[in-house]
């Protein structure tokens, strides 16, 4: 997957969500690396919950490690790339799913990193796993304004990686 010339250059700002909506992301993506965003709402009543995602349709080479910004960008270079978090939320239910199987002579294990330090929020596909989704529904992590985000995707098989099809994770603001 190569796409480490690819940037945010839209996002959707949702002012009138009542408690009960649900928010998705989805943006588009151009050529410079830039930080973005999660802005929470000022408008009454404010945004509580909102689903951030990537369809990737890639692969990460063997012994490779690459980085997806939550909702726009893949890339190898996780400090160019952090999202910077603009009001305190809880992030948590990392889903990620393959198309195809994860070679046998290695895992591919996906973990959220706060200010670029891996957290507990992390799946691993198994070395020969057939394709689907993993999800960790167990662990959270909270962030505060400033914070920065960013997923990495680690292919430990000595071949290249499963087909990446699509990541997302819940974003709950505190």
């Amino acid at each position: 997957m190569d796409s480490d010339d690819k940037r945010l250059t839209q996002i959707i700002e949702v002012t009138s969500l009542s408690d009960s909506d649900l928010f998705l992301v989805s943006v588009d993506v151009g050529t410079a690396p830039k930080t973005r965003r999660i802005k929470k709402s000022n408008a009454a009543p404010a945004l509580k919950q909102m689903i951030l995602g990537n369809c990737l349709n890639g692969t990460v080479p063997a012994s490779s490690t690459y980085y997806a910004v939550p909702g726009a960008v893949i890339t190898t270079q996780a400090s160019s790339f952090n999202m910077e978090i603009t009001a305190a939320c809880t992030i948590s239910n990392l889903r990620f799913t393959t198309s195809s199987a994860q070679p046998a002579s290695g895992s591919l294990v996906v973990t959220v990193n706060k200010n670029n330090v891996n957290t507990s929020l992390t799946v691993t596909i198994a070395a020969n796993a057939a394709s689907g989704t993993a999800a960790d529904t167990t662990h959270s992590v909270s962030f505060s304004a400033g914070d920065l985000v960013i997923i990495e995707i680690k292919n430990n098989a000595t071949g290249a990686s499963a087909t990446i099809s699509r990541n997302s994770l819940l974003v709950t603001f505190t």
